[in-house]
């Protein structure tokens, strides 16, 4: 039994180890406190139980510890082990205890000198308070005073602008807004914002810092009251007036503080801030960007406000808007057409006003017309067309010029009874209403139907009365309608019966080239009418028309052009287009450069059919025509239509014998022979005047000469084997008659031995064909060498059988005779006539008749066109345009 003493009071603690086994722990502890039994625990509770017994945890004053350990087990060395492991564990346990006691004296001492320093710096801080109330009221009276300075400038006349801008900035510092009251703050912004607004206000000038200005302002509309944030909107609208100001603004996020506003709860501050939108948000990016911040939609939803001015500022916006393409489209998605067409029954010109102007530009969207139309919208404004203001006239026929480019559109304008309410408005005295009224009926007058009504309407009457307008938007419609309008062939003549042609032929000499054109497009449309041609001509328009051929816009030259092509099938149209330098003008103008394809193929044609009078072929060889045609064949990147009508307009020059000669030396013969060779794979219609022209060409001797040395009898023959065409088989039987005339040529005909297939052709169901196989085996045959070539060649029996049909006996009978002469050729002939006499008879073909055989010479001819004049196919006439619309417009 061991003890322990603590305290003056003793505690009996026992290890009792007598009744321990084997299979029990070892050693366990017991104790006891005053009168309580016995309590066991482990040994291994002892460290513990001792370190609460030092810190009192245990409430023992006084302590005894006694171990008893059984007489029959001996201390283990386990034991006395653990026992010096608590002593040492006891020994740290009191040092640390020391430590923490001296530590906490340490503690207290600080203690006592951060008191004494808190004392200390609260009686400094009251001193420096003392002095700084002193300073801040020598300051409040200094201020007081420069605020009253700044203050004057602001609202004095007398100060400079650049000044007065200053004392704003020097306000609307950070450091000095904390110092003004509201009332202060609130004078301020409205002395600002009436000298913005004033005529000193140039907020252009930009020497000033409007920059600073603006990131001053932005910040302060985000903080500021409802009624501060008004006045500083309206301020903002009036910097917007510069598109500087309104890059610097959109800098500093204006667009995402405005938008949040609308949304105000206060109707001033929602109008101050529609407004800055349709104000500030000018450029697209700046409209995006009011998109983009969620603003398109509110302003949308701000149509339904039961306030009618801001819906009036929200259709502005709107319109302010959708200016932008992608706003358009999300606008429209957003329900945006459906909300403004609910507008159009408001009984506020303000806001049906800019409803219109924000659906015109809502039109300009294809999608869009077609939704308004489905929506309702085309009866809505077609109804606003009689509203009392013109104002709202102006923008609802604007909207429906926009609707009517698209071709259901104008259908239900038409259907809608629209055309007649737009005719009603080309009476107005506002030339705005003239204007759109005009161009809606333009584009209504792309349809067929919608031409014809116009007419029926009354309407063509009021466009030719607004072609005497001193407003060039005016001529520019209306004349565009007439265009369209003229399309048809009774407007044509109505226009003439009006007295329409003559205003017309004035417009084109306007000095604008847009209403030159469509007076240009409009005129043509008129000539196609065989008496507009005659009137145009007495009203002095070909020499109008003339004059223009100097314009400086292909556009307006191929209506020009085309024009002159359709009047020239007029006869005294030929003579006068040449009378007044037309045919020099067109020369000159094949080598302009200018000159697009459809211009050289419409100058060809009216220089074709000029080319039909004898005395143009010698102007036209004077202006140096023929060198012009021959470059032209000569190029052959030029369009197939070119090739031919440059052909056809050499053929008819080719008929005067004086030029002959000269298109030879011009090298036209060999640019002739190149389009027929079959490599060149010309079209028919080169082929037939090619070969034209050189039928004509061929009548003359050294033409002859220069077609053989050019290989042209070889290149002639070769595409008569193989065209399908009969005109261009005509006219190359005709090129081969004529240089057969010449005994050179007839020998190389035989030695291409070309008399077996022209003999097929006397068989041919074509006439002219016929006939010229027929004279070429003629001219050939004069030939001594030639007659029994031919007579061998498969000729005699359908000479024979042409002798009795009535278009052909002569020709046929003639070339028998010639045969004739040779007599083995002649023995022929009677063999094949005694075969034919013992056939049975058979009926004459009408008209047929004998002819007595006569020596004749050899048979030339030189050919007229076909298709060179006056063509009975309508190849003269160029395409009829139906008029080009004008671009989608407000």
């Amino acid at each position: 039994m061991s003890s322990l003493e603590n305290g003056a009071t003793m505690r009996k603690v026992s290890l009792d180890l007598s009744s321990l086994s084997s299979e029990s722990p070892p050693v366990l502890l017991s104790f006891s406190k005053g009168e309580k039994p016995e309590e066991r625990i482990p040994v291994q509770a002892i460290p513990e139980l001792l370190s609460s017994i030092q810190n009192r945890r245990v409430d023992a004053p006084r302590l005894t510890l006694s171990f008893n350990i059984s007489p029959e087990l001996s201390p283990s060395q386990e034991l006395k082990e653990h026992m010096s492991l608590l002593d040492s564990e006891f020994q740290d346990a009191t040092n640390q205890l020391e430590l923490k006691q001296r530590a906490r004296e340490n503690l207290v001492q600080e203690l006592n000198r951060i008191d004494a320093s808190i004392a200390n710096l609260t009686k400094r801080r009251d001193a420096i308070g003392f002095e700084r109330s002193c300073v801040h009221a020598a300051l409040a009276s200094t201020r007081g005073e420069e605020t009253e300075a700044r203050m004057r400038d602001l609202t004095d006349d007398a100060v400079s602008f650049d000044k007065c801008v200053a004392s704003f900035l020097w306000f609307v510092q950070p450091t000095r807004l904390r110092t003004l009251s509201d009332s202060q703050l609130l004078n301020v912004l409205t002395a600002f914002f009436s000298l913005l607004a004033s005529e000193r206000g140039d907020v252009e000038d930009a020497s000033l810092p409007w920059g600073e200005v603006c990131a001053k302002l932005v910040p302060l509309l985000q903080e500021a009251r409802p009624d501060f944030q008004h006045v500083i909107l309206s301020i903002l609208a009036e910097l917007g007036r510069s598109e500087a100001n309104q890059q610097y603004l959109f800098d500093a996020g204006v667009f995402n503080v405005v938008v949040r506003l609308l949304r105000s709860i206060n109707n001033q501050v929602i109008v101050e801030a529609l407004n800055c939108i349709t104000i500030l948000a000018t450029a697209v990016p700046h409209k995006d960007a009011v998109r983009e911040a969620g603003g398109l939609q509110t302003v949308i939803g701000l149509l339904a406000h039961p306030s009618e001015l801001v819906q009036e500022k929200a259709a502005a916006a709107m319109w302010s808007l959708v200016i932008s393409d992608a706003n358009k489209a999300a606008a429209r998605d957003m329900q945006g057409i459906e909300a403004l067409i609910r507008l159009l029954g408001s009984e506020n010109e303000a806001v049906l006003d800019n409803v219109a102007i924000a659906l015109g530009y809502m039109t300009r969207n294809d999608t869009n017309k077609e939704m308004l139309r489905d929506s309702g919208g085309l009866q809505a404004l077609i109804n606003l067309l009689d509203h009392p203001s013109a104002s709202i006239q102006t923008k609802a026929a604007g909207a429906l010029w926009n609707c009517a480019s698209n071709a259901q559109n104008k259908i239900a304008i038409r259907e809608m009874n629209g055309l007649a309410a737009l005719i009603r408005l080309l009476g107005s005295h506002n030339e705005s209403v003239q204007e759109n009224a005009a161009g809606a009926l333009w584009n209504c007058a792309v349809d067929a139907s919608n031409k014809a009504a116009i007419r029926e309407l009354d309407g063509l009457s009021p466009l030719i009365r607004l072609l005497t307008s001193e407003n060039e938007a005016v001529l520019e419609n209306a004349s565009g309608a007439l265009w369209n309008c003229a399309a048809i062939g009774e407007s044509r003549s109505m226009i003439r019966k009006l007295n329409g042609l003559q205003p017309l032929l004035g417009l084109l000499r306007h000095p604008s080239e847009a209403v030159q054109e469509n007076a240009a497009g409009a005129v043509r449309n008129c000539a196609i009418n065989d008496p507009n041609k005659v009137a145009i001509r007495t009203l002095g328009g070909l020499p109008v028309l003339i004059d223009l051929l100097s314009t400086p816009k292909a556009s307006i030259l191929e209506k020009v052009v085309s024009t002159l092509w359709i009047c020239s099938i007029n006869p005294e149209n030929k003579i006068a287009i040449r009378e007044a330098d037309g045919l020099q003008k067109l020369i000159d103008l094949l080598r302009s450069p200018l000159a697009t394809t459809p211009i050289v193929e419409k100058t060809l044609g009216t220089l074709r059919n000029c080319s039909t009078l004898a005395e143009n072929k010698a102007v036209f060889r004077d202006a140096g025509g023929l060198e012009a045609l021959v470059t032209l064949l000569q190029d052959r990147a030029a369009s197939p239509t070119i090739h031919e009508y440059a052909a056809a307009t050499m053929w008819n020059c080719a008929r005067c014998d004086e030029n002959k000669p000269y298109l030879r030396n011009a090298g036209a013969i060999e640019v002739l022979l190149y389009l027929l060779r079959t490599e060149a794979s010309s079209p028919d219609a080169v082929h037939e005047h090619a070969a034209g022209a050189l039928l004509s060409l061929s009548v003359n001797g050294e033409n002859k000469d220069h077609i053989r040395n050019a290989g042209g009898l070889q290149i002639l023959y070769q595409l008569l084997q193989v065209t399908k065409s009969e005109y261009v088989k005509e006219n190359i039987l005709g090129a081969l008659k004529n240089c057969a005339a010449n005994h050179a040529n007839s020998n190389l005909l035989r030695e291409l031995d070309v008399a077996p297939y022209i003999s097929t052709l006397l068989s041919e169901p074509q006439d002219a064909v016929v006939k010229e196989a027929c004279l070429l085996l003629k001219n050939m045959a004069v030939l001594d060498a030639n007659k029994l070539y031919i007579a061998q060649s498969g000729a005699i029996e359908p000479l024979l059988n042409l002798y009795t049909h009535a278009n052909q006996s002569k020709a046929a009978a003639q070339t028998l005779q010639i045969l004739a002469k040779n007599g083995e050729s002649r023995r022929l002939i009677e063999q094949m006539s005694r075969q034919r006499a013992s056939a049975p008879p058979q009926q004459p073909t009408e008209g047929s008749a004998s002819h007595d055989y006569a020596p004749t010479g050899a048979h030339q001819t030189t050919s007229m066109p076909r298709h060179a004049g006056e063509d009975a196919r309508g190849s003269l006439h160029a395409p009829t345009p139906a008029g080009v619309p004008p671009r989608s417009r407000v």
